[in-house]
């Protein structure tokens, strides 16, 4: 097993900085996702883990000890690519038993490796087969079976689902969520799909311009982002983020959205707010439920349904709050709501987040009573 550091870890390509500097760990027997999108420095950061990539500045330690110039074979990796890396002329087996015959291990051993690897990862009924008479999914499930033959300390995955289709990728988050219960090894895998990593992943590594913004596990991510980046990246449909202003008259604190005030109860953990009078306040669309548009007045913001977006057993309603602002809201497909109809938006108050309009940090709020 590895228990995996970056410290201060930074890599320039010339004038482009890939990686500005990076400190994070992945745990003994973790899966950790590196999230972004394409140019952010996740794969570049898992290259310098195997050792493909020598950091500008910093360190890669493994279980304490210094490794950022040994060569990948010095490390007990195991990486998996886009593409999958087996050789053409051998049969699925003979490819998953590639890297163990080099090692010279008896043949015994060998093949109850393979045996194992290839139970674990559902391609038994390919091994003697070509790679190139075998279907795609079957093909890169023998590159990860390939990986776990070696039983490395580390696995590295650099989007190695990116090349199939939707149902063939839910399939093969399972499949390799199970191998890696089963191998207890850490490991990293780099991804730009946010359901991916949120289904996959012990802890997230959110990365933007080659910094780590957020790491944290997939509930946290979602519901306590540290910025507005990783709200708005994270969560399908997208976060509603809306300017907001607080107020107070008389003692009385509100809330000041889309034109609209909502007065500040104990729920929304509001009182007693000392962070600045204008900011964002991020509402998940899945909370936010529609009412009548004669619901009190205290509970709800008020919109017109501008667009309706069946969704199987939801539906998405685009509401147009003002001239300028507009909120998503997902429903039960249950509900009959039509596109004109007005209505009423009831907010889960304490799950809302607030964040600072210029450096996009997220903002405390006074715990609820």
């Amino acid at each position: 097993m590895a228990h995996v550091e970056f410290r201060g870890v930074a890599k320039h390509f010339g004038q482009t900085i890939a990686v500005k500097r990076l400190d994070m760990e992945i745990h003994e027997g973790e899966f950790v996702s590196l999230l972004g999108p394409s140019g952010c420095g996740k794969t570049t950061t898992l290259r310098i883990a195997a050792g493909l990539e020598t950091p500008t500045a910093g360190e890669v330690l493994f279980d304490g000890k210094r490794v950022t110039h040994l060569s990948p074979a010095e490390r007990n990796i195991a990486m998996v690519f886009q593409l999958r890396a087996l050789y053409p002329h051998m049969t699925v087996r003979a490819n998953v038993a590639f890297s163990l015959r080099a090692e010279r291990l008896p043949r015994a051993e060998i093949a109850a490796r393979v045996e194992r690897a290839a139970k674990w990862m559902r391609i038994e009924h390919v091994l003697d087969m070509m790679p190139s008479a075998v279907h795609p999914a079957d093909a890169q499930r023998a590159a990860i079976a390939k990986a776990i033959a070696r039983d490395p300390a580390l696995f590295l995955f650099d989007e190695p689902f990116s090349r199939l289709d939707a149902q063939l990728r839910a399939q093969m988050r399972i499949e390799i969520k199970r191998a890696h219960r089963e191998t207890g090894r850490a490991a990293a895998f780099v991804t730009h799909d946010q359901a991916e990593a949120l289904a996959i992943s012990d802890r997230v590594a959110v990365m933007r311009e080659g910094e780590l913004v957020q790491i944290g596990t997939p509930a946290q991510i979602f519901d306590e982002p540290s910025h507005r980046y990783t709200a708005e990246f994270v969560g399908s449909p997208p976060i509603n983020m809306l300017e907001a202003e607080m107020t107070q008259e008389n003692g009385d604190v509100s809330l000041r959205v889309a034109g609209q005030t909502m007065p500040v109860d104990d729920g929304m953990a509001l009182n007693g707010w000392d962070g600045p009078r204008r900011f964002l306040v991020g509402m998940r669309p899945r909370r936010i439920a529609l009412m009548p548009p004669d619901a009190s007045e205290g509970e709800a913001l008020r919109g017109v349904i501008d667009l309706l977006e069946p969704m199987g057993r939801e539906t998405l309603a685009h509401i147009r709050l003002s001239p300028d602002a507009e909120a998503r809201c997902l429903y039960p497909r249950q509900e009959r709501w039509r596109e004109g109809d007005a209505v009423a938006l009831r907010i889960d108050a304490p799950r809302m987040t607030f964040f600072d309009a210029e450096t996009g940090a997220a903002l405390k709020r006074r715990a609820a009573s």
